[in-house]
């Protein structure tokens, strides 16, 4: 199914990075570099329950799971991986 949805699949772990990068931004206090404001709320709710580092390792796991993509690593294990490496959030 990847191979028909390649650009939709990438689309969508772009956005997941620009949303852990607006949680990132919102827990280090510089909210007004959010790019989905319209999530502002939970990403603030999101920002407070989840680590510095927990931030950065989801967008790091999400950037691999770009990259393996992208060198045609069998897709499911690089998505199996990248939901291994992404913290909980409640």
């Amino acid at each position: 199914r990847f191979s028909r949805e390649r650009e939709s699949m990438l689309s969508e772990l772009d956005l997941w990075l620009e949303w852990w990068r607006d949680v990132l931004l919102t827990s280090q206090g510089m909210q007004e570099s959010v790019v989905h404001l319209s999530r502002l709320e939970i990403i603030t709710e999101t920002a407070q329950t989840i680590s510095l580092s927990q931030s950065v390792a989801a967008i790091g796991a999400i950037s691999d799971a770009w990259r393996n993509l992208e060198r045609n690593v069998n897709p499911r294990l690089a998505l199996e991986n990248l939901m291994l490496a992404i913290p909980l959030v409640r």
